[in-house]
């Protein structure tokens, strides 16, 4: 065994070596995958730009089928060799089979070279040695002489036969588009059923471009004048081949037979050889002009195809096309291109999303096709990524899984320094979400030891196709989106959603449903409309697809209404047969053999791609018995694979021909072929989703909910959580359901709910399953999770109603007034002190007590402080008396978050140290987690330390959804601490960007909470942007949405909100369009400061700042107005406000404390006073790195100081300012240090 069987043994059994050549080997193998024996051929010493072109033109081949062409199957490369398989053909070759006697043949050496050494030279190489004259006279003698051998034996009707085999193998070659440029006897079989059999077509031929290339490619004696002198060649060099073939077969003889290479080359440019009836006598006299015309040196004087069919009688209804050939044919729509191209150009600088809508069959992917052909040739760089949906197919994210392929591959090609522009900063998340991206990004997969979270995988594709649309034209075509599924559409909504999408053009096709597509949330989605074709446009297919079907142009249009599935079937359709497709379809189905009858229908009804193995053995037969049948259907156009394994797909070649046969088959007829697919997909080990869905169709209900389940939660593992709430929910309408069966379902169906950020639905579903539960401690949990997500999911009065319900299980209860939560702490505090935090008890188990006060901290948390770290207390005292090391992990990472809210920072240390301790014992990554998110809130809140705070947020968004949780309490706190610590660091515009996402994200997934909490908590977006009207009026929708009737307390959200309507009056007054004195926010203020989150110490940094820049705001108006005595009370207040600042123990309160020096010192007209305090300010920012409204200070000190060195600072303000994500510096300045200046 050599190296190159050696190499290829693995699949393929090497069963004997059939030939040999200079550029490979040919043998006979048994390929084990497929059953069948195949030839297969090698090639070695290729470049690696030949293999590229090699591999892009094989693969265009392969899908070429016609019985007169060797069917090609794989292309592989192991080792540096380079191998394909083909049909292995059992006969002879052509001159064996139409003479008696091969030993008329002349020798290989006159004949041909060997089939694998075509002759190649060099155009411009000298080959005349001998004058043409002298050559002309030689060949002449030659001719008289050869008059007087004996005609050799040559069977005139099976030289008909195999011209019309190739002639019909040519014809469909050349119709695809190829020129063979190697016709000779040696690749020419005809096997014992008189099928010819065309080999190498176009393989060595297509590899080397011989039209773009100075070398020459073929066999001298049979290569055509143009193809002999390196011209421009196309269909009829092989048509001259074939001539000389006819020529061979009559006399015995080739042309100019014993003149050299070289002489040979030269003649063909000036001579034509005899009449085959002036060599030999009894030459009929069709074939006589044949040869004489097909040998003519003028190629335009040849006949082609259709005039060697009438002259030789070939039957018409004989297949001379590839089939494929006909349905690529384009016709029309220029109106709809030119409209593509519109919106593909509009894409440069934003989203582009249109609709191309129409019925099955009327062209939506032809005319996508076309338009991407028409896009690569006008737009440079143009980057494809085509996806594409099937109605039953449920693979997650099924819309866009070959986009992502198709990304993949991309990329894959890139060199690393292209790639590292395309890489986001999240392709941790990226390759974990979407695997198929790993082939691009190797070494995302260290930053992670578990697939990442779908949000951030999310975020992290959107990044990605920014990134690729700001360098090139991106085309994402989507087709039948009509069934993408919700998890596509929660990407979709994700990729280009929101503000500042990504330039990138998505063409989707559907057909028109009244279900909702996957685009239905998007912003400006364009529809396209297709209808049948116009009439003349409907006359031009019809005459390209069939010419004699012309004359019935007006009644096919008529039937059709210019459809051009219905055009292309009824113009095929001779004779006076039915007329309408669904007919035409079955009457083809019809005239098949029963097994090919049974497997098309088969494949209708697996409704998507099937592998071809399962409906094989649905239908009782193995893939090599099948394989016939396949290619049959393939070539009646019925059916189309993806390749030629038995584990590739096969599907209907269109929705029509799965309808029509669908339609003619009875309902038992169907759940019997479900029945028996579903066994062969058993068989197989198929995935659970393929399985539900069979046995379900089948009737077996019982075999569908047990997959149905598998399938929901493989569908939760891929992060599809969307999907797996779908199928959990689809489980619980399965019959005969028992009680435990339906509470773990309803149970898993609020997990995926849950996971999914539907918080609410989750609660329901968690309350559902309490109800069905007779185990007292499970009932607790189950409504402990409930309350814990109806509060997370902002519907707080079911929230604290279930939480009521809940504490009165177990002898607890809600604080009924603030004091009495305050209490609450202070307890809380006093029992976990000294040698309780340091000393405990090891317990395996868990204690529900501690996890009910932690879900019900967790829940009213985020929306009040006081309740929120009364419950986080009391949950980390009772894990300390009575929990697991886990649990007590996450008290103390609790009690941390507090006791840093309230600026105690020795008491803090102690809490991180228990954490720490707890952590090390429970030895988890869980715990490790809870421990990490302890020190984030430290650095944030006692330290100060943003920088560090939003690195390490971020770390842990990442890690928690990493685990495979979905969104909770956790992971809004870490997200918290990351949006805030971007505000306090100055990074306007990244925050913009992000909170612009996520609130787009909490809004598709129905999270009121989160979204409410991201508009009313960072308004400044707004503002960034230049739009005070947008920020005022976002908030005050959003807190009336969380708050619709009257509060007498204050919560976080109100607080919050109280904040953003705050700056937004500030900078409204700079535009004139606002009152700073609005009586509702100096009303608010004072409740504020009654209330008790109002003098939480963190609370009051932001707030003090922003309250105190309010009064400033104020007394400027009020001096403006005259009212000095309000000025001198206002500036006074404004010093309260800033003694009150100095007693905290946070640096960022010396920031603020500085800018309101430096308010009231402008707000008094003290002009040194001022510029000594806004510089401290803008030195104290940088110090402590609260660098929120550092370049604003900086432009306020250009101001004060003047001149051309304030006119620098003004400059270098406003250039920084604009980086930070202000559009308007001048404006914003007054956020920082307010004037008297307004518009």
């Amino acid at each position: 065994m050599d190296a190159a069987t050696e190499l290829i043994a693995g699949r393929f059994d090497v069963r004997e070596t059939l030939g040999r050549g200079g550029m490979g080997v040919v043998y006979r193998a048994f390929d084990r995958e497929r059953g069948v024996e195949v030839a297969l051929k090698t090639l070695r010493g290729i470049s690696p730009e030949s293999v590229l072109r090699f591999k892009n033109e094989f693969r265009a081949l392969r899908d070429l089928r016609h019985p007169n062409l060797v069917e090609l199957g794989e292309l592989f490369e192991n080792a540096g060799v380079w191998f394909f398989t083909m049909e292995l053909v059992r006969g002879v070759r052509f001159l064996e089979y139409v003479r008696a006697s091969a030993d008329d043949a002349p020798s290989s050496s006159r004949d041909s070279i060997p089939t694998d050494s075509p002759t190649d030279v060099l155009a411009d190489r000298t080959v005349v040695e001998t004058p043409p004259s002298v050559v002309r006279r030689q060949a002449s003698a030659r001719a008289e002489l050869a008059k007087r051998i004996a005609a050799p034996r040559c069977e005139i009707a099976r030289l008909r036969i195999a011209l019309a085999g190739l002639t019909r193998g040519l014809g469909a070659l050349h119709a695809a588009g190829k020129v063979h440029r190697d016709v000779k006897p040696s690749n020419i079989l005809v096997d014992d059923g008189d099928r010819v059999v065309l080999l190498d077509f176009g393989v060595v031929a297509e590899l080397h471009r011989a039209f773009e290339e100075k070398l020459l490619f073929g066999t001298a004696r049979y290569m055509a004048p143009e193809q002999a002198r390196a011209g421009m060649i196309g269909p009829q060099a092989d048509w001259y081949a074939v001539g000389v073939l006819v020529y061979q077969a009559l006399t015995g003889t080739v042309p100019f037979a014993e003149l050299s290479t070289e002489h040979l080359l030269e003649l063909k440019q000036h001579a034509t050889p005899p009449r085959p009836s002036e060599l030999v006598d009894g030459v009929p006299d069709d074939l006589d002009l044949l040869v004489s015309n097909l040998l003519q040196r003028d190629p335009q004087c040849r006949f082609g195809e259709a005039e060697l069919v009438e002259l030789l009688g070939i039957d018409d209804d004989a297949p001379a096309r590839a089939p494929s050939h006909s349905d690529r044919i384009f016709v029309g729509r220029r109106d709809e291109l030119t409209a593509l191209d519109a919106i593909l150009s509009a894409s440069r600088t934003r989203t582009e999303c249109v609709v191309v809508e129409g019925e099955s069959g009327i062209g939506k992917s032809t005319l996508v096709e076309r338009f991407v052909l028409e896009a690569r040739r006008k737009h440079q760089g143009l980057l494809v990524l085509h996806g594409r949906c099937h109605e039953r197919e449920r693979v997650p994210f099924n819309a866009l899984d070959g986009v992502i392929d198709d990304l993949a591959r991309y990329l894959s090609t890139r060199r690393e320094s292209s790639l590292a522009r395309y890489t986001p900063d999240d392709a941790a998340a990226l390759v974990a979400v979407f695997p198929a991206l790993r082939i691009a990004f190797k070494n995302a997969g260290l930053l992670a030891t578990a697939d990442d979270g779908r949000g951030r995988g999310f975020r992290a594709l959107r990044d990605l196709m920014t990134r690729l649309g700001r360098r090139r034209p991106v085309i994402v075509a989507i087709d039948d989106v009509q069934w993408a599924d919700a998890d596509s559409a929660a990407l979709l909504e994700a990729l280009v959603g929101g503000d500042d999408p990504p330039p990138i053009c998505i063409i989707a096709t559907k057909r028109p449903t009244d279900d909702v597509d996957a685009l239905h949330t998007l912003r400006d989605v364009r529809h396209l409309a297709l209808g049948g074709l116009a009439r003349e446009d409907t006359k031009d297919l019809i005459r390209l697809v069939a010419v004699d079907a012309a004359s019935r142009a007006d009644a096919i249009i008529a039937e059709t209404g210019g459809h051009p599935l219905f055009v292309r079937e009824l113009a095929r359709r001779h004779g006076s047969g039915p007329m309408r497709l669904d007919d035409v379809i079955r009457y083809r189905a019809e005239a098949l053999d029963p097994i090919a009858q049974r497997l098309l229908a088969a494949v209708v009804i697996a409704g998507a791609p099937i592998a071809q193995h399962v409906v094989s053995a649905a239908v009782g037969l193995s893939p090599a018995e099948a394989e016939p049948h396949v290619a049959s259907l393939t070539k009646d156009q019925l059916v189309r694979v993806h390749g030629p394994l038995p584990q590739e797909a096969i599907e209907p070649f269109h929705d029509r021909i799965r309808a029509a046969i669908i339609g003619a088959c009875s309902p038992d007829e169907q759940r019997s072929l479900h029945l028996a697919i579903a066994a062969a997909l058993e068989s197989s080990n198929a995935p659970a989703d393929a399985l539900f869905i069979r046995f379900e169709a089948a009737g077996d209900s019982e075999r569908a909910t047990k997959y149905l389940v598998a399938a929901a939660s493989d569908a939760r593992a891929a992060f599809a959580f969307g999907r797996a709430a779908e199928l959990f929910r689809r489980a619980l309408d399965a019959p005969n359901l028992s009680s435990d069966r339906r509470k773990w379902l309803l149970v898993e169906l609020a997990i995926a709910l849950a996971n999914d950020g539907r918080s609410a639905e989750a609660a329901d579903h968690y309350s559902l399953a309490a109800a069905l539960v007779t185990d007292r401690a499970e009932q607790l949990d189950l409504l402990r999770r409930a309350a814990e997500r109806y509060l997370m999911g902002g519907r707080v009065e079911q929230g604290l109603d279930t939480a009521r319900s809940l504490l009165e299980h177990v002898d607890m209860s809600l604080p009924r007034t603030r004091v009495r939560a305050i209490g609450g702490i202070l307890w809380n505090q006093v029992r976990m002190r000294g040698a309780t935090l340091r000393r405990w008890t090891r317990r395996d188990r868990r204690s529900l007590h501690a996890d009910i006060c932690w879900s019900m901290g967790a829940g009213l948390g985020m929306i009040d402080s006081l309740l929120g770290a009364y419950f986080s207390g009391r949950a980390a005292r009772l894990a300390l008396a009575e929990g697991s090391p886990l649990q007590i992990t996450r008290g103390m990472t609790g009690a941390t978050i507090g006791a840093a809210l309230l600026g105690r920072r020795k008491r803090a240390a102690s809490l991180l140290d228990a954490a720490a301790r707890a952590a090390e014992q429970d030895g988890t990554a869980l715990s490790a987690w809870y421990l990490g998110l302890a020190r984030t809130g430290a650095a944030f809140m006692l330290d100060n330390d943003f920088r560090t705070a939003h690195a390490s947020a971020l770390t842990l968004e990442q890690q928690w959804y990493a685990a495979g949780h979905g969104p909770a309490w956790e992971t809004d706190v870490a997200m918290h601490f990351a949006l805030a610590s971007q505000q306090f660091l100055g990074r306007f515009a990244d925050l913009a960007r992000r909170t612009r996402t996520l609130i787009h994200d909490a809004h598709f997934r129905g999270d009121l909470f989160q979204e409410v909490t991201l508009r009313v908590r960072f308004g400044v977006r707004h503002l960034c942007a230049d739009d005070p009207a947008t920020a005022k009026a976002d908030v005050v929708d959003a807190i009336a949405s969380w708050m619709p009737g009257s509060a007498n307390t204050f919560g976080n959200q109100r607080m919050w909100a109280l904040w953003s309507r705050t700056r937004v009056a500030i900078y409204a007054r700079a535009t004139g369009t606002d009152s700073i004195d609005d009586p509702f926010l100096v009303d608010e203020w004072k409740q504020l400061h009654r209330s008790l989150i109002g003098r939480v110490p963190l609370m009051r940094v932001e707030g003090d700042h922003a309250y105190g820049t309010f009064l400033l705001a104020r007394a400027h108006a009020a001096k403006r107005r005259g009212e000095h005595a309000l000025h001198a009370s206002l500036c006074r207040e404004v010093l309260k406000v800033i003694s009150r600042l100095r007693l905290l123990p946070f640096p960022a309160a010396s920031v603020g404390i500085t800018l309101l020096d430096a308010g009231v010192a402008v707000a008094r007209g003290d002009h040194e006073a001022a510029l000594v305090a806004t510089r401290k300010a803008l030195e104290q920012a940088h110090v402590t790195h609260c660098l929120a409204y550092a370049a604003l200070t900086k432009r306020r000190l250009g101001e004060l100081v003047g001149g051309d060195e304030g006119a620098a600072l003004i400059r270098e303000g406003d250039a920084e300012a604009r980086i930070a994500g202000f559009s308007n510096p001048e404006r914003a300045c007054e956020l920082a240090i307010p004037t008297d200046r307004c518009a």
